[in-house]
């Protein structure tokens, strides 16, 4: 295994280690994003310049 396959594979297990979400909790969280923008567009800030 060269060292940048170490580093890419260590750096993921850090990341797990640190983070403890499962990336299927993230494209949930990125999904409601995505919908609250699309449910939003066309709204203006309500204060004026």
């Amino acid at each position: 295994m060269t060292q940048v396959h170490r580093h890419v594979i260590e750096s993921g297990i850090l990341a797990r280690v640190r983070w403890p979400m499962h990336t299927g909790q993230f494209e949930g969280i990125n999904n409601r994003i995505k919908v609250m923008t699309r449910m939003a567009c066309g709204y203006r800030m309500s204060r004026t310049s």
